[in-house]
Order: structure tokens, then sequence, then C-alpha cells
């Protein structure tokens, strides 16, 4: 009742609700979520039939306000124009949210790569082309994107109903940017696309063909690991293996790829001492990491 009352009705929003029983509520006009679930196989699939992610789509769903807030463009863009005329805040108490917060040091709150943290807003430091002001939000079927170039006065809003990588984000941030939007397709998902398909050779010898074509392709870190937890999941234990190996050659100074790399190795006992290897270079990386650390004393025991 709090939203509705000081939110949804002041701000016209009359298709917005905030859901409160755990499982999506059954609507006619409602999207259904959909994931990619293996994107090895590249097949669409709904989120209330897929196992592996139940915790998250009914045991993690309890939470309001930064989960459950069902809504839809028309209704986001009535709240975009209550938030700039007053109606929801003062314009002091906007101004306030889109300042970068102070850390004690006095520095800025930093946030994601070339931008500082507000009050519930990541702000552009970079204002060439306005000041701009967004924040983005997913969910296992759920991709969203709310920006706001407060200098041209232009908002761009983004409700995607299957899980999608980042890229997406940045690729309309680039839009409101000035920037041309360019397409690029996905190394890391082609690569798991080949092993499934072709083999473990095929896969690396394309990978590099694509790696040297940076006009066409992408290639993250984050998409290959992806596709070693995928395969994880599945019986082929053995291109998982491939995935995460390839991602600490390909990115070599991140702890993360090492400690993944040696969960996958260490779920066999062939596998144990080259799994210990790979939990110390990620700690010599990152020394501070508590769950690596734990996992290397648990494997030396």
């Amino acid at each position: 009742m709090t939203c509705l009352k000081n939110i949804f009705q002041p701000a016209g929003m009359k298709n917005s609700y905030v859901q409160t029983n755990l499982s999506q509520t059954q609507e006619s006009n409602r999207t259904v979520n959909y994931q990619y679930n293996n994107h090895f196989e590249m097949r669409l699939q709904k989120m209330d039939t897929l196992k592996d992610w139940k915790e998250w789509t009914y045991n993690l769903t309890g939470l309001y306000g930064s989960n459950n807030v069902v809504s839809n463009s028309i209704d986001l863009l009535n709240y975009d124009k209550a938030l700039y005329n007053g109606t929801l805040l003062k314009q002091a108490s906007l101004e306030e949210a889109f300042t970068p917060a102070k850390l004690n040091n006095g520095e800025n709150n930093k946030a994601v790569a070339g931008t500082s943290c507000g009050l519930g807003w990541f702000i552009f430091t970079d204002t060439s082309n306005g000041k701009i002001v967004w924040h983005s939000g997913s969910n296992p079927g759920v991709t969203t994107l709310f920006v706001r170039n407060i200098t041209k006065r232009q908002t761009y809003i983004v409700l995607q109903n299957v899980t999608c990588p980042q890229t997406v984000y940045f690729g309309i941030l680039d839009i409101i940017k000035g920037k041309t939007l360019t397409y690029k397709k996905s190394i890391g998902f082609l690569y798991g696309q080949d092993l499934y398909q072709k083999g473990a050779n095929y896969a690396l010898a394309h990978l590099k063909v694509m790696q040297h074509d940076s006009l066409q392709y992408n290639l993250a870190e984050s998409e290959i690991d992806r596709i070693g937890l995928e395969f994880s999941r599945t019986k082929f234990q053995d291109y998982s293996l491939e995935a995460y190996k390839l991602n600490t050659l390909l990115f070599p100074n991140s702890w993360k790829v090492y400690t993944n790399f040696a969960v996958a190795l260490s779920n066999k006992k062939e596998n144990r001492e080259a799994a210990i290897l790979m939990f110390q270079k990620s700690l010599l990386l990152n020394p501070e990491n508590a769950d690596t650390k734990k996992r290397l004393e648990n494997l030396l025991k």
C-alpha cells in the first residue's frame, strides 16, 4: 500500500504493483520470463521449468523494492516525468540523489567503470554529452535498464523478459552518450556452441580466428565462465574444464578464473594437485579472498 499511495498513484502508474507472492503472478497481459539456460544449446526455456534456478525464482524472490515491482514502459515513463516535475521528490532531494556519495577519505564512491554512485543512481563521470544517471537490474529471466540524460531531458527504458549479457546494457548507454551502437557477437557463447557441436580442438581454433576480428566479435571473461558453469551442470564435465582452463589463459591477471578452474578441478580426486596449484595462484592475485582460502584449506586436509 505504501508504494501505491506514495509512488504509483501520484505518478499515474496505473498498471504497476508490487508482487507479494513468491511465484510469478499469472496474467494474460504479463510477459513470461525466459532464459537461455545453456548457451551452448541456445534454446529458450521458461524460467519456472528450470530446476537449476529454482533457488532464485522461488526461494530468493521475497525482497521488495529491489525485486518484485511489476511495471511497463509507459508507467515507467510516467514515473520519470513525476520524478522530475516535483510530484515525487523535491528538487533538492533529487539533486542530492544525483550527487556522487563521498567515502571517508573524501573520494567519490566509485561504481561501474566510469561512474560514481549516488543515492540509488549510477552517475557517469564524463559529462561531455550531458549529465547521465542510470541504474540497471536483472533477475533470472529479466533484464532492465533505466537511463536519464538530465541535460538533454532524454530517457531510455529497457525491459526484457530474457536474461542478457552486460553488453546489452552498455550498448544502450552508448546510444544515450551519442555513440554509434555496434552489435558484436559473443565469442564466449560461440565457443561453447563449438565445444558442444564440434569438440575442443575446433572450438579453440575457431576462437582464435574470432579473437582477431574485434569489429564483429566481443571476448568477455564472464561469458566463458558462464559456459564453464553451464557445462558443469550436465554430463559434459570435460567441456566445463576446457572452458575454465581457457579462461586462465585468456585472462591471466584475474584471480576469479583460477578459483573457478580450481573448483571444477577439485570435483575429481585425480585433479587434486592441479586444483591446489590453481587456488594458490588465485590467492597470489587476491590474498584476501576468504572463500578461496577456505576451499584451499579444505583441499589440503
